[in-house]
């Protein structure tokens, strides 16, 4: 995994704690979070993140896996 994608999962998790991280940063122009953040979220048509919250969904993935061995 790229440093660059390591950074930005490490965001997400203090987005989620405080909410405000990553549209802040957007919106204070920083262009490379913004750059990474539609890469990473796939994002298409000129959209990008606005939602912390949201950006995680798109990124994060709950998986359950069944055992026999309960």
């Amino acid at each position: 995994m790229a440093q660059v994608e390591k950074t930005m999962i490490f965001v997400v998790w203090i987005s989620l704690a405080n909410g405000s991280y990553l549209p802040a940063e957007i919106a204070n122009g920083d262009e490379q979070v913004k750059a990474d953040a539609i890469r990473i979220g796939n994002y298409k048509d000129g959209q990008y993140p606005t939602d912390s919250r949201e950006f995680a969904k798109r990124i994060f993935y709950t998986v359950f896996m069944g055992s026999e061995n309960r």
